[in-house]
């Protein structure tokens, strides 16, 4: 099996505005990751980015080295799991102007406490304190993990006008309303930031 980067050919990346990665990756892959950092290199325009899981596993594993700047990237979403919480500090710090963050939590597979959750990093990404008003988090199931990473969002995003939080189905209807009380007593940087639970 060879590298599946390696079957194609695209010229002029750079003229992509709207761009949508999905791969299937994982440890077992034959993927080389460091060719997942190359491809988004190419993408130095794009304004709106969504990665599937498979990618964010690749960049996972390939973000060590270096990160390509995202210095045009508005839009950003994506697709989170198992892997890939160390790298989304990174890539919304490389995401400067960053205004619309979607994170959809994947429950595909079986996961362990210690796997899934936030990382804070030592500096607050510039996108969170100067840019970012709206925030949607898909896939939420009061995990205390999911509740980390909203607390720091709210914490940090001084403009934020709007976070939405989207249930997973299988929420009761008292879950959420403890999970709504535990989210409201929650510190905001923004004074303007609407918070809607669906």
């Amino acid at each position: 099996m060879s590298d599946i980067f390696g079957k194609f050919v695209v010229h002029d990346l750079n003229s992509l505005t709207d761009v949508i990665l999905d791969i299937v990756y994982g440890e077992w892959s034959r993927v080389d990751p460091n060719r997942s950092i190359q491809l988004l290199q190419q993408l130095n325009n794009t304004t709106s980015l969504t990665v599937s899981y498979g990618v964010l596993c690749a960049l996972d594993h390939a973000y060590h080295k270096w990160f390509p700047a995202l210095s045009h990237l508005q839009h950003l979403e994506v697709a989170v799991g198992a892997i890939g919480w160390a790298v989304l500090p990174v890539i919304l710090s490389s995401s400067v102007h960053l205004q619309s963050l979607v994170l959809r939590k994947q429950s595909r597979f079986e996961v362990t406490e210690e796997q899934f959750g936030w990382i804070e990093g030592d500096i607050v990404p510039n996108c969170l304190l100067e840019h970012v008003k709206k925030i949607e988090i898909k896939g939420v199931e009061g995990d205390e993990e999911e509740l980390i990473l909203v607390e720091y969002l709210l914490k940090y995003s001084s403009v934020l006008e709007v976070m939405v939080i989207c249930f997973k189905g299988s929420v009761s209807k008292p879950e959420r309303r403890d999970i709504r009380r535990s989210i409201l007593q929650v510190q905001r940087a923004s004074n303007r930031c609407k918070l809607e639970l669906i």
